[in-house]
């Protein structure tokens, strides 16, 4: 490709928005003056090209050949094991649940017994009303295909085989007219069949659009090849890295000091039964533990056993111990490709008993409340916290980049990956930072007791592995993991002199801005941060991976092209690789923070799933294809648009609503040069302009509103702090002053003008009236 032509600049750009790849890389015709690629072959997934050549000598157009490696698996045979419900009989059930000996529970003094009595009376009343049956998983007959239509098949299939026989042309017609009335059967019976289900049962719905291949089918099938399953599970156990023992300073340090924040002890302290109600009705997980106690069952058994399961909770957080069956874990392999052929290929899903989350999410809650009160957790750490996400995190750090970048500056940002971070954590230096940010010692003792002990097992359809202790880290898939992963490395930020810093769970990033003339200067100064942070990582028992962490610097591009040549920054004197676009927190960056690579990768899963919901059109009608094209299609669009919106230029806003033009000549059978743009109010749709308006709208109505999260809130100031008087402007923010185009991308200067330029009915005091006010008007205003 020629890169400064316009034409291969506009066809370069036509292959990222739908998802398309140009395999041929090597001219396809040749003069005595001139080379030219004028053959193309293009497909979607570059994997199934498994090799390409341009054959020459026949003339000067030379031909592509390319051999594709279709794959061709086997189907082999699916079982499940679960409990048959459906000759469940609810009042002799209840009968028999209500006649157990329920308070005898109070009569065991050790929490292993009590969960074993309580387990136990519940297996046996569940074996005798639902027994475990295995069942083969096949596929059913499609429930749109009536015996009417059967038979209209069959008469069609009989048509066709006369033809076949007498080769007459009359024959002929009448099998293509049967043909296309059971065509336009299916459709019609199908398409009533989707719209029933959507108004009945809309999880149903929602379920079955993978048979219109519509939602995304998940691989979670292993393949026959991965049958040792306690060679599986050794290899999660073995495959976390080992960190070089360094925590005697930091557990010693956590041990003997307070931190200074913090202004009472905490201790866990017992709940009633409406709260253990409100508990269980907020965790919806499905999944099934070791125990074979459910989500369903505790639901279906609720009315008889709130009292013992609120007994059992408030003995485990009084006696400080968590009991030994709630700590075994099944552990489901999920492929992380679609052909796994190696360990590696494989990601562990782990699996807790349901009546573990319980207590787990009280002890979360609790232990909520007092990191909140004491300002235990460090400003710019946004995982996991009310008020916090990716896009605050995220509008933050962009914020600052371009802030920066306005003053002539060159920021250089460093992404810093952890190697299986959540699974290295020495439990024995958690449990010192928790008496650091002042834990008693019986509410250490019962996160002992949590953390400890600990067993998994690999289960792979119905079969199960051997149990192996787990001796490191969080616990994988429990409620709070992340709240102790972020107890852990909340002392980090203390050790960077030079940087600022942005922590999400397990993504952190540091980042610092110089000018160009002091490059040199800065590196000293990052790479001191580096030091600092890779040691105090090494002491919390945690691992840098050099290889997948990154360097990537924003500024102007003479300035940035200089630091990228005079800068080097270093992890245990490994270099760490400079990129020019880098995925963060789901956002891709660039150098020029003009968003272009993510706004195209954002349209090519929509085109994507745009393209599956055309295939299925006649099947659904008009409602059910804006709720699709909404869902699938725009919401690709959605995600940090309150970040990248401000920044993309007029060729990208124009590539973004061709999108939704597109739906809306989907959703309403409209030509693709008619005019569509009123059909918005149709569909009670918002431009996409406008759609993301809407979104950061409500972010700035709630950061205003709630002054969270602060590291946002506190950037921004209120004309009435700088000049107390009663000036016409009062209650307006100040708008920063710019020096270049790009400083309207700032948060701090978008936020003043979307405040100060707000009509003053749209200024009320709850979120909820003022969404609905600003959608009233936005649709109003685009009619």
């Amino acid at each position: 490709f020629n890169a400064d032509s316009l034409a291969t600049a506009y066809t370069v750009n036509f292959f990222e928005t739908f998802n398309l790849f140009q395999m041929v890389n090597e001219p396809t015709r040749v003069t005595a003056t001139s080379s030219t690629l004028l053959d193309y072959l293009i497909t979607t997934n570059k994997d199934l090209v498994s090799s390409l050549s341009v054959v020459h000598g026949i003339s000067d157009h030379h031909i592509v050949r390319g051999t594709l490696a279709l794959p061709c698996e086997k189907p082999y045979m699916i079982n499940r094991t679960s409990r048959d419900f459906n000759n469940f009989n609810y009042e002799e059930f209840y009968s028999a649940l209500r006649s157990i000996p329920w308070r005898n529970i109070h009569d065991i003094y050790n929490a292993d017994d009590k969960v074993t009595f309580f387990v136990e009376n519940i297996t046996i009343l569940l074996d005798l009303f639902a027994p475990i049956k295995t069942f083969r998983i096949t596929k059913q007959c499609a429930p749109w295909l009536t015996d009417t239509i059967k038979n209209m098949m069959r008469l069609r299939d009989q048509a066709l085989n006369r033809f076949k026989h007498s080769k007459n042309i009359i024959h002929y017609n009448y099998y293509k007219q049967i043909r296309n009335q059971v065509v336009s059967a299916i459709r019609r019976d199908k398409k009533a069949y989707y719209t029933s289900i959507f108004v009945k049962n809309s999880k149903l719905f929602w379920k079955n659009l993978k048979d219109l291949n519509i939602s995304k089918k998940s691989h979670t099938e292993l393949p026959p090849v991965f049958n040792d399953y306690n060679k599986i599970n050794s290899y999660f156990i073995t495959s976390v890295p080992k960190v070089s023992p360094n925590s005697n300073n930091a557990q010693t340090f956590y041990s003997n000091n307070i931190k200074d924040t913090v202004t009472s002890f905490f201790e866990f302290v017992a709940v009633d039964e409406l709260h253990i109600l409100k508990v269980i009705k907020s965790i919806t997980t499905n999944a099934v533990g070791h125990d074979g106690i459910s989500n369903r069952v505790i639901k279906l058994c609720m009315p008889f056993i709130l009292p013992i399961i609120t007994h059992l909770i408030n003995y485990c957080l009084d006696k400080s111990v968590f009991p030994h069956d709630w700590k075994k874990a099944l552990i489901n392999p999920i492929p992380k490709v679609k052909s796994p052929k190696e360990l590696k290929d494989l990601r562990p899903i782990s699996i807790l008993p349901f009546m573990s989350k319980i207590l787990e999410r009280i002890m979360d809650q609790q232990l909520r409340n007092h990191i909140q009160l004491n300002n235990v957790l460090p400003v710019n750490q946004s995982g996991f916290r009310k008020g916090y996400s990716c896009a605050t995190a995220l509008l933050n750090i962009v914020d600052d980049l371009v802030a920066a970048t306005d003053a002539g500056k060159v920021t250089a940002v460093v992404l810093l990956d952890y190697s299986k971070a959540f699974d290295t954590i020495d439990r024995n230096v958690l449990l010192s930072i928790c008496h650091y940010i002042g834990l008693s010692p019986k509410a250490v003792n019962l996160l002992h007791s949590y953390l400890t002990g600990r067993y998994q097992a690999v289960r792979v359809r119905d079969s199960v592995s051997g149990f192996i202790e787990n001796k490191c880290g969080v616990p994988q898939g429990s409620i709070m993991g992340p709240l102790l992963f972020s107890l852990n490395i909340s002392h980090f930020h203390n050790v960077l002199k030079h940087c600022n810093y942005h922590f999400y769970a397990d993504d952190s990033q540091i980042y610092h801005s110089f000018y160009a003339a002091n490059s040199l200067n800065a590196a000293d100064l990052i790479n001191e941060d580096l030091e600092r942070i890779t040691e105090i990582s090494q002491q919390h028992s945690l691992k840098l991976n050099v290889d997948k962490s990154a360097v990537i610097f924003f500024g102007r591009k003479n300035d940035t092209d200089f630091a990228k040549h005079n800068i080097t920054l270093k992890i245990d004197n490994n270099a760490i690789p400079v990129v020019d676009t880098v995925r963060n927190l789901g956002l891709i960056l660039d150098s020029n923070l003009r968003f272009k690579k993510h706004v195209s990768q954002c349209l090519q899963k929509a085109y994507r799933n745009l393209r599956l919901i055309y295939q299925s059109r006649h099947m659904l009608n008009t409602r059910v294809r804006g709720i699709l094209c909404n869902s699938l299609v725009l919401s690709q669009m959605d995600y940090c648009d309150v970040v990248y919106g401000p920044c993309i230029d007029l060729q990208d806003k124009t590539r973004i609503q061709r999108l939704q033009n597109a739906c809306l000549r989907l959703i309403f059978g409209i030509r693709k040069f008619d005019r569509i743009s009123h059909k918005l109010k149709d569909i009670n749709w918002v431009n996409m302009l406008n759609r993301r308006y809407m979104h950061y709208s409500v972010l700035y109505f709630k950061i205003l509103l709630l002054k969270t999260p602060p590291y946002l809130y506190h950037k921004i100031t209120f004309r009435t702090d700088v000049h107390n008087l009663n000036l016409r402007f009062r209650g307006h923010i100040t708008i920063p002053r710019l020096t270049t185009e790009l400083g309207r991308c700032r948060f701090t200067y978008n936020i003043a003008k979307w405040w100060n330029d707000l009509p003053q009915y749209l200024k009320v005091p709850s979120l909820p009236a003022f969404r609905h006010k600003l959608r009233t008007s936005l649709l109003s205003g685009q009619n």
